[in-house]
């Protein structure tokens, strides 16, 4: 663009270029400003201006300059402007590209929009004498329309004596004028000390009261304000102030972003301006925008060469190359400084150094820890490539070694890396911990430092590879992770030699825990033999080691519970916790809150065990938010308790989430049979047995694919049973003879099997014996082990070994033994609401309970008796769109009567003498399984079912 301006008998010439918000323009060594002015002010003549030709100032300094990038109206900026219109100084300082320009632009529309008359004025090398610099304002103030003395703008020369005299006459003028005033000076830098003593500092000193000055400047303004902000005549702004918000970087966008581009566009820029302006308008020059900002290279380059010409050139050539070199950290401190680079003093002299303070950005400022900004870190990692390799190495070994010794791991094993160090990677991952790194850090911090390792890596360091073992475990990438931890055995014979030396200790304990970890995952809960050799093993290498000991009651817990013993399981999982918290490690209490919920669901305790997988939600979410394999373990196991007590909906959606993503994360045999089973027996219901049977198959798959084997016996039981309620019993029974099930040896307890299986089995022969009148069962054997599970506490198998074993009594006739059977369900049923036994068998349970309601529940059971109702109820219902409805409680049956008497929370409280959180919690669970919304869903639904009247 090109325009002229009268200046005698040659016009001038005037080349304007724009890039993004950056004004490139005549002779003035740099661009001149963040911001510029949306129109050009129309031309008026020398004399309506009061000048002479020959003095005349080109008047695009007395105006903001065109500018065609697009504009964000800085609300909230503009704002705080207008409420400092009656202060005497507003100062706007920041680096360059920060937007001080553009911002004042607006604030000096906003002004003249309501008829304030504001001059301003682009200052340059021409303004550097005290007279030259008070002509300009005065011309600045007649391009206003404020009258101005002649002698102010005089053609000659004058001293400092009569420039002073003419700011005088100045602002005599202005006061004069009476109404308010607005002086705007842009790129104050411009201008040198002795000048802004000479003429700036007196202007504000003595301005009269309608006037406000508007100062943008790159750097620290030298000016005497002391007194002035002591009576609150101050305004500032500084770069944090300036920085683009997301809500404007989105509205620069045309809110056309999506939240993930505009979370990108904040972090890679941190709200500087001018990146943000040049990153838009490459952004708006991109045919592919859905594209675009998934890759940001060439708009940061742009960024990047706008940086070092605009700041990094004008930083002492020395200090810079101190700045390439401290790069290689991610936070500068004295401390880290002065150990890589041997320097003292370092971080004071960037930080005193006005251009760069804005792009430092202070992390932790009470222990002087600061980290560069993205785009000047990026300049500057350029830099640090062409420094002299010895030196360059150097530097990230030092910077490894900084890192390791605070701990921040990745960054330590990636600085050696790119040293090309691995063996001193090596060593740092070994003397974090190795496995430790796990059962301190959790999986997430664990399989970053896992990334950085290499074949050649693992073969030189065995605690590497079972590390890596580990983390492929953790991913049910099991296959691979035991090809691995047998190659560490074989390096090691057996993990009693280190080629070269090392610890170990550190090494039999890590195999200790990655063979553990192992044998779970493979669901293969260990024997005794084993436990009683883990122990004495851990005791000779670990000692006391509150980190190994809380890791060892740990796998302790989960054997037991397994097997069924769940006491001595329980007081595992709390001395684990007691270990692990005395090291502040929530990863290792995580995995004993889910194993206490497994305990406590298996016992018929439901609110416990709800409880306990809500804790470990909580941990997951606040300790761990990025380890999403966490909530997928919790998934499947309220999917198994949501299942029991007949929350279809809730149990299926917690089942799907948790089968979808545990193929890719760890799971252990309680996980797997909690959310296949699950699946498995809401597919038989909902579509039948070919649905249930392909859930099976694919859990087999999945089980063999994990080298799982442990998990087979499960399914196969699984199988029998869902033959069996299909009507398919021969089949049935022809799965359970050719399995290897040994029921005698189940109803001694001899084998070590796991509660689940036992259970399981147990139910599949009763079943197909209550259905093939052949089929031969030891009944007495049977009845002895029911027994000891209803003395050991085994509440939901006992429910439903006594609920299949009521069906089979039935079937064959003794009707007392039925009775007796179905009362036990009945009752432990009521207290927990485990009713699923009940639903599997609808069909044979709905005539059984309506006789022994009618005939033999006991008068004195109200509570009980309720509870059937309701259960037959439920089982009499049928939906052609598959809606189910739970049973309620006794209790859930007297909140619904309450509902129906319309009593508030508090008079049900009452009534019920219960406190008003129980009653919450009990209305909660009846909203739920009535599927209701609110109170009066839940009554119309209860008087559906026959419960209320």
């Amino acid at each position: 663009m090109a325009f002229n301006i009268d200046g005698g008998d040659n016009p001038c010439k005037i080349e304007c270029v724009w890039l993004g918000d950056l004004e490139c323009s005549e002779d003035r060594g740099r661009p001149s400003g963040e911001g510029m002015a949306t129109r050009i002010p129309a031309k008026t003549s020398d004399a309506a201006a009061g000048q002479s030709p020959a003095q005349a100032i080109m008047v695009t300094r007395l105006a903001p300059a065109m500018q065609r990038a697009k504009l964000v109206e800085r609300d909230s900026l503009l704002r705080a402007l207008d409420g400092a219109a009656s202060a005497r100084l507003i100062k706007l300082e920041a680096a360059a590209g920060y937007g001080k320009t553009t911002l004042l632009t607006q604030w000096r529309d906003r002004l003249m929009a309501g008829g304030v008359k504001a001059a301003w004025l682009s200052l340059d090398e021409e303004d550097d004498s005290a007279g030259a610099l008070v002509a300009n304002l005065g011309y600045a103030f007649q391009r206003a329309g404020v009258a101005v003395p002649e002698e102010v703008t005089a053609a000659s020369a004058p001293n400092e004596s009569d420039a002073r005299h003419r700011l005088q006459r100045l602002l005599n003028a202005l006061a004069d004028y009476g109404q308010p005033l607005a002086l705007i000076l842009d790129e104050f830098e411009r201008l040198s000390p002795p000048v802004v003593q000479a003429v700036i500092a007196p202007l504000i000193k003595w301005a009269p009261d309608n006037l406000v000055t508007a100062i943008g400047s790159r750097e620290r303004l030298s000016l005497p304000v002391a007194a002035l902000r002591a009576r609150g005549l101050v305004f500032e702004l500084k770069a944090a102030d300036l920085r683009f918000r997301a809500d404007e970087i989105g509205r620069l966008f045309d809110c056309r972003l999506s939240r993930a581009d505009l979370s990108s566009v904040e972090a890679n820029t941190e709200g500087w301006p001018v990146a943000v302006q040049l990153l838009r308008s490459w952004w708006e020059n991109n045919k592919h925008q859905h594209q675009a900002l998934s890759g940001l290279q060439s708009a940061t380059s742009d960024i990047a060469e706008y940086l070092s010409e605009q700041v990094l050139s004008f930083v002492p050539e020395k200090l810079r190359q101190h700045l390439r070199e401290v790069s290689v950290l991610d936070t500068l401190s004295e401390g880290a400084i002065e150990f890589i680079t041997g320097r003292n003093g370092l971080l004071a002299q960037i930080l005193a150094v006005d251009i760069l303070r804005p792009f430092l950005t202070g992390v932790d400022q009470d222990v002087g820890l600061y980290r560069l900004h993205p785009i000047l870190q990026t300049v500057l990692a350029g830099e640090f490539n062409l420094l002299p390799v010895d030196r360059r190495l150097a530097l990230q070994r030092s910077a490894a070694q900084w890192y390791a010794r605070g701990g921040q791991l990745t960054r330590a094993v990636r600085c050696a890396l790119d040293a090309g160090d691995g063996d001193l990677a090596g060593v740092i991952i070994e003397n974090a911990g190795g496995v430790q790194i796990w059962i301190r850090q959790g999986m997430s911090r664990t399989k970053a430092v896992d990334a950085y390792l290499s074949e050649p890596l693992l073969d030189r360091f065995p605690r590497l590879r079972l590390l890596h073992a580990l983390v492929l475990a953790k991913e049910g990438r099991l296959s691979v992770a035991r090809q691995n931890f047998e190659k560490a055995r074989d390096a090691t014979g057996d993990f009693t030699t280190l080629a070269g030396g090392g610890n170990l200790i550190a090494l039999r304990q890590d195999s200790l825990v990655v063979e553990s970890t192992l044998l779970v995952n493979e669901c293969q809960p260990p024997g005794d033999a084993y436990l009683a050799a883990f122990e004495d093993t851990l005791r000779g290498v670990a000692g006391d080691d509150h980190i190994y000991q809380g890791y060892w009651r740990t796998f302790l817990c989960i054997s037991r519970h397994q097997r069924g013993l769940f006491d001595k399981a329980s007081e595992a999982a709390h001395e684990a916790i007691d270990h692990y918290r005395q090291f502040h490690l929530p990863h290792g209490e995580f995995f004993n809150h889910l194993h206490l919920g497994t305990i406590n669901f298996a016992q018929g305790l439901p609110t416990a065990a709800e409880a306990a997988y809500n804790r470990a939600r909580h941990m997951a979410a606040t300790q761990f938010p990025d380890d999403q394999t966490k909530a997928t373990l919790i998934n499947a196991l309220q999917a198994e308790l949501a299942y029991e007590q007949n929350l279809i909906p809730k149990a299926q959606r917690r089942a799907q989430l948790a089968i979808s993503r545990t193929r890719k994360s760890e799971a252990w045999y309680d996980i797997y049979a909690a959310e296949f089973i699950t699946a498995i027996m809401i597919a038989l219901e909902q579509e039948g047995f070919d649905a249930a049977a392909a859930v099976i198959d694919t859990a087999r798959l999945e089980a063999s694919a994990r080298q799982a084997r442990g998990l087979m016996p499960l399914l196969d039981a699984t199988r029998a049973s869902c033959l069996a309620l299909s009507g398919m019993i021969a089949q049935a029974a022809d799965v359970l003879r050719y399995s290897p099930f040994d029921l005698a040896e189940l109803t001694e307890w001899q084998a070590e099997r796991t509660w689940r299986e036992r259970e399981a089995i147990m139910v599949a022969y009763i079943r197909v014996a209550a259905r093939d009148l052949s089929f031969h069962i030891p009944v007495e054997r049977l009845e002895q082990s029911l027994r000891r599970l209803w003395a050991l506490r085994h509440v939901r198998s006992a429910i439903r070994i006594s609920a299949a074993m009521a069906v089979y009594y039935a079937a064959h006739g003794d009707v007392m033994m039925a009775y007796q059977h179905l009362s036990a369900a009945v009752r432990a049923s009521t207290t927990t609401g485990y009713v699923r036994a009940f639903h599997e068998e609808a069909a044979l349970f709905r005539p059984l309970l309506a006789e022994w309601l009618a005939e033999a529940a006991s008068a004195s059971e109200r509570e009980v008796k309720h509870h059937a109702k309701a259960v037959l109820a439920s089982l009499s219902l049928t939906h052609a769109d598959d809606v189910h409805r739970p049973a309620l409680t006794a209790r859930e049956v007297d909140m619904l009567r309450q509902l129906n008497s319309g009593q508030s929370d508090k008079e049900i409280a009452r009534a019920l003498d219960l406190s008003q959180n129980t009653v919450k919690f009990h209305l909660k669970n009846l909203y739920l399984k009535l599927h209701a919304a609110n109170r009066l869903e839940a009554v119309q639904k209860g008087r559906d079912l026959g419960l209320i009247s």
